[in-house]
């Protein structure tokens, strides 16, 4: 699945096992370039995540987990010691583009996010063994043996006429997406999927046209 992947993060990778989870991810190294290799891990190893995209406002969440050991000077280390202070709904502190799946090993509990408008891709499925696989492309989880490969005419119809294919759905039965401003948190055999943000209009009284000449006038 790594290997699909290359392209996304040449610069280094790895693939780590904690038990019943699996964490690969290729790096492409931007900020911290010596102390931000991954995956990350809290103080006493048993919560670690990976981390696709960047977090804008991670200086100011570093100064606020003061009382942790976070390595390193970059944002990837904070999210496993923003989980341990406010569980999965940590991903609502983060503003950026971001893509990230975080196991915590006493809970047995795998959390993957996705940032607020869907900049950074996350594709998940469940085998047929119960497996929950997730990768940030189609071709890498097309590297499992055991991912159906139904074609969904319904999502190929819908990308050939809009150029994307909307909601969770994907070109493949039974592989979909974490939706934009979604969390997916899963147990066991289960999952459950929330939102942890939903864009709010401005200014609700605007009309349509006054909405689009402040669009036009905005874009110029």
């Amino acid at each position: 699945m790594r290997a699909a992947l290359v392209h996304r993060g040449p610069d280094e990778g790895s693939t780590d096992s904690f038990g019943h989870c699996v964490l690969g991810h290729q790096r492409l190294k931007v900020i911290d370039l010596e102390t931000g290799y991954q995956p990350v891990a809290n103080e006493s190893g048993d919560v670690v995540a990976v981390f696709n995209g960047e977090v804008y406002n991670f200086r100011a969440l570093r100064d606020e987990l003061r009382a942790h050991a976070v390595r390193g000077t970059g944002d990837t280390p904070i999210l496993a010691h923003l989980y341990e202070e406010s569980g999965p709904q940590f991903v609502e502190r983060l503003h950026g583009m971001f893509a990230l799946a975080l196991w915590d090993a006493e809970r047995e509990r795998l959390v993957l996010a996705r940032d607020r408008v869907g900049k950074k891709p996350l594709l998940w499925t469940r085998l047929g063994d119960g497996t929950l696989a997730f990768a940030s492309e189609l071709k890498a989880l097309l590297r499992l043996p055991a991912v159906s490969r139904d074609v969904d005419l319904g999502a190929i119809d819908a990308y050939l006429a809009l150029q994307y294919v909307p909601g969770d759905r994907t070109a493949l039965r039974g592989i979909r997406k974490v939706p934009p401003g979604h969390v997916l948190v899963a147990e066991g055999p289960s999952e459950r999927i929330e939102p942890y943000w939903r864009p709010q209009s401005a200014d609700a009284s605007a009309s349509d046209e006054e909405w689009l000449e402040r669009e036009r006038s905005t874009v110029r």
